[in-house]
């Protein structure tokens, strides 16, 4: 015959039960929380974002300097690591406080990083570049829509938004140009010399409409320029201009763009057509 429980033995047994379960639980909470704490710690571990973060942190502490330079004017400096830069005309560097390799550039900055097993970031606006060694330029000036990467010896790992996790490996080649989205595209030839020209001494204009050489020249030859009249603004120029001399500059784009100088008062402007010839004076007698 079975054996049949009453009332007070289901009681025990349902005791005895919930002491069990009561014993079991705190176990299986601690399980939990383990898991949990461990996928945290895997996530930081391997959050690809994590060194552009804290770099971006240590940029704008009150710890980091300042290299500026002007209008007309270049610069070199070498960073606490060892690493030099150049700068182009009309642009801020920033250098983090010690412990982090790099720094942040608006305007042109060429850099030469040197080797280590710590990377090496430079941060434009929200584009942040990462290499441990190598060559690499990167252009950024407010009126750009984009920011332009160029790696001239090694690769290097491109971040297109610091706040995402994508990233993209950028190889020797004419560049890279990032816009306000994240978005990237590679760089045609022309678009590259127009960008990074400048590195050895030169800069390109391809069929720059005429107006627009006037910030140009006021940039990197500090040299202010007007134009005669309103309809030689579209007229386009494609030249060469040397960096070192003002004149060489002006010259080339006189004959790219059929221009001639002149005077009003104190203010360099560009007229249409040649000079005007110098009249030969006769001396009596001859």
């Amino acid at each position: 015959m079975a054996e049949r429980i009453g009332p007070r033995r289901n009681a025990t047994a349902a005791k005895v039960a919930g002491v069990d379960d009561r014993k079991k639980t705190p176990w299986v909470a601690l399980g939990i929380a383990g898991v949990v704490v461990v996928a945290i710690v895997a996530f930081l571990l391997n959050d690809p974002n994590k060194g552009e973060r804290d770099f971006g942190k240590a940029l704008s502490s009150e710890e980091s300097r300042k290299v500026p330079t002007a209008r007309g004017q270049r610069g070199q400096t070498k960073l606490p690591d060892s690493s030099t830069v150049r700068l182009a005309p009309e642009t801020m560097l920033t250098i983090p406080p010690k412990g982090h390799r790099g720094a942040g550039i608006e305007g042109a900055a060429h850099f030469v990083v040197a080797p280590d097993s710590v990377s090496f970031r430079v941060r434009s606006r929200k584009v942040g570049v990462e290499t441990k060694t190598g060559t690499l330029a990167v252009t950024s000036y407010p009126e750009d829509k984009e920011v332009f990467v160029k790696a001239l010896e090694g690769a290097l790992t491109v971040h297109p938004n610091v706040d995402a996790k994508e990233t993209v490996e950028l190889a020797v080649g004419p560049g890279m140009a990032i816009n306000e989205a994240g978005v990237t595209r590679m760089l045609t030839q022309p678009e590259s010399d127009a960008a990074f020209a400048w590195v050895d001494g030169s800069y390109s204009l391809n069929a720059v409409p005429l107006v627009g050489t006037i910030p140009i020249l006021q940039r990197w030859y500090n040299t202010p320029v007007s134009l005669a009249d309103k309809s030689l603004d579209a007229r386009p120029v494609t030249a060469m201009l040397k960096l070192d001399s003002s004149k060489d500059a002006l010259d080339a784009i006189q004959a790219a763009a059929s221009v001639h100088i002149t005077f009003k008062g104190d203010t360099l402007t560009l007229a249409d057509g040649a000079p005007p010839a110098v009249p030969v004076v006769k001396k009596k007698g001859k």
